[in-house]
């Protein structure tokens, strides 16, 4: 077991427990990273937070606990970015081998802490505009490109609505749960004939539907949902989004119409993209 805490100027730690196991038999086994994110200082728990890999538009958002958890990671040296609301951004990397399981307390400063105060020797990468991260969004939907779109005037007209409801204006097919939580999903969707895509035990417990087939999600182009045979991966609950905190959406029913980029979403039914402001 490797413990490793990195500090960048007092404004974000980085805690992280290396759990190594041995790799399974087959080069081609594929790494995953679990943990939590937490406030420094006080360790409670940051609620939806983005935990990603960019580079590989892995993603995942924290329960009210914290936990969040990355999967299908293939082996090598990735960036890792947390990002929340209200907290300084963190960006790091990590090295991961075949098969490795990674056990990650990522701990992010609030931003309200640091204000007046210098950050000597860190290096901040801008992250992209509104406008930048919205680019592709609307050139799809001057092309109309074969999906359903919701623009941020629309959204802001559904201000204290829930996203279900919003979705539903556009004939997005959603399922909703017992909590009033709510997932993207299609009864006549194709899967392969190789794969069937199972909602994990919690999500079954809060109502979600094991006859159905879920949609992939990715939010601000980074996929937080792609699906997984044996349930290990949560569904996006899409109601945990307001709808004032939603720039954008465009719903892609089958895989012969949504972008080429997430061509690797083709195994579930459909793809819903979320553009954050």
């Amino acid at each position: 077991m490797i413990s490793l805490r990195s500090t960048q100027a007092a404004s974000v730690a980085l805690a992280i427990v290396l759990c190594l196991s041995a790799p399974p038999l087959g080069a081609q086994a594929r790494a995953v990273l679990r943990g939590s994110v937490l406030v420094d200082g006080s360790d409670k728990p940051i609620a939806g937070a983005e935990v990603s890999l960019p580079r590989l538009l892995l993603g995942a958002r924290t329960d009210t606990s914290g936990a969040f958890r990355l999967g299908d990671i293939p082996a090598g040296r990735h960036q890792l970015t947390v990002r929340r609301v209200g907290f300084v951004p963190m960006t790091t990397e990590m090295t991961f081998a075949a098969g490795d399981s990674v056990e990650a307390d990522l701990l992010l400063s609030a931003v309200a802490a640091f204000e007046g105060q210098p950050l000597p020797g860190v290096t901040v990468t801008a992250a992209p505009t509104l406008r930048g991260r919205l680019a592709e969004f609307e050139e799809r939907r001057a092309l109309g490109a074969g999906g359903r779109f919701l623009t941020q005037a629309q959204l802001e007209l559904m201000a204290g609505r829930r996203m279900s409801e919003a979705l539903a204006t556009i004939n997005v097919p959603v399922v909703i749960g017992r909590t009033n939580a709510a997932w993207v999903a299609s009864s006549r969707g194709t899967q392969s004939f190789l794969r069937t895509i199972r909602p994990s035990r919690a999500d079954i417990a809060q109502g979600a539907r094991t006859q159905v087939c879920y949609a992939a999600v990715a939010v601000d182009g980074v996929l937080v949902y792609r699906g997984s045979e044996d349930g290990s991966e949560p569904l996006f609950d899409i109601n945990a989004l307001s709808t004032l905190n939603v720039a954008g959406v465009e719903f892609y029913a089958g895989g012969a119409t949504m972008p080429a980029k997430y061509n690797g979403t083709r195994m579930t039914c459909g793809l819903i993209l979320i553009w954050t402001r």
